[in-house]
């Protein structure tokens, strides 16, 4: 009898725990309007105040409508990109995403991205990927090729 009170109460303590969310992979290219000032010493060399505002995320999954700031400062020497910066991303409940990004020695703006936490649901999310950038359409416009995974918990 024992035995069926312990199997009972395991099978309900597993039935009622909720489910945990898996990771899902990302993979979407996203559009910002850039308000980057260079300081250029050398047609390959320079650095860069970066600003840019990200419009609304169009793509299914975890980042679907995160928008929002992103900063930071990077230098270009020999034509390869050293820097990092963070975005504070809100999605559609008025939670924030904090975003660092950085990149080495990258032939272009190009590198690493993470999800280290923020508010809500946010806050003990995690992951993170690449992205790449590339001239958008229209001035001041860049699209950005993110991949990666994202996990929130």
């Amino acid at each position: 009898m024992k035995r069926h009170q312990v199997f009972l109460a395991s099978v309900l303590a597993v039935v009622a725990t909720p489910a945990l969310a898996a990771p899902m992979a990302v993979d979407f290219v996203a559009t910002s309007v850039n308000a980057t000032t260079p300081f250029m010493t050398g047609d390959a060399d320079g650095i860069f105040n970066l600003q840019s505002t990200w419009d609304p995320i169009d793509a299914a999954g975890p980042m679907a409508g995160l928008q929002g700031p992103c900063f930071g400062a990077a230098r270009m020497t020999g034509g390869l990109f050293t820097g990092n910066g963070y975005c504070a991303f809100k999605d559609s409940d008025s939670e924030t995403a904090i975003v660092p990004w950085w990149m080495e020695n990258a032939p272009g703006p190009a590198g690493v991205w993470a999800i280290v936490g923020g508010t809500g649901k946010w806050a003990t999310a995690t992951g993170g990927g690449l992205f790449a950038d590339s001239p958008g359409e229209g001035e001041g416009m860049t699209k950005t090729h993110i991949t990666g995974m994202v996990d929130v918990k």
